[in-house]
């Protein structure tokens, strides 16, 4: 082949590339606009923030827990809750009562049954297995982590999940 025909080939299989990345790129902006767009409408608030989380790089043989970029969607409570807490996805771990590969982390309240009954759904939820997902209960709202896959079927299915807890937590009454 000619140098000239070389260059063409090479800038023709470059532009081929560019647009495959481009349409990935779109594909997925398009993507997490219409998931925000369904939290929004079951009343999340999306951002995107920094959390340590476990990570696999080699196919899920080994996990080590790493500070990478998620996004969290949030639910506020109407009253203020007694408990925190949180549950941690942690692959390898076994930990008494819980699904393996998660950790619950509990602060000075007890957790209330109804909270405790649907974190054991939320860690034997099939769709949710090997995929990164965290949650969260806090004094005041309820929130999952998570890397924004699924469109709007799994923000709905999530959001399920966030009103289940902001439901069913102890609560006490804001002044």
């Amino acid at each position: 082949m000619s140098p000239q025909t070389n260059l063409l080939v090479t800038v023709l299989l470059g532009g081929f590339l560019i647009s495959v990345i481009l349409a990935f790129v779109a594909r997925r902006r398009r993507a997490t606009r219409l998931a925000r767009s369904a939290a929004e409408k079951a009343g999340l608030a999306a951002r995107d923030v920094r959390r340590e989380v476990a990570v696999s790089r080699d196919r899920a043989r080994t996990w080590q827990v790493e500070d990478v970029s998620c996004v969290e969607y949030s639910l506020p409570m109407p009253l203020v809750s007694e408990s925190t807490w949180r549950l941690l996805m942690r692959p390898g771990e076994k930990h008494d009562g819980l699904e393996p590969g998660w950790r619950l982390e509990i602060g000075a309240e007890p957790l209330p049954h109804e909270v405790r009954d649907t974190l054991q759904v939320i860690m034997s939820d099939g769709l949710l297995e090997g995929e990164f997902f965290e949650f969260e209960g806090r004094r005041d709202s309820v929130a999952v982590f998570w890397d924004e896959w699924g469109g709007p079927a799994m923000t709905d299915h999530l959001a399920a999940y966030l009103k289940t807890l902001a439901n069913s937590t102890d609560v006490i009454r804001r002044f």
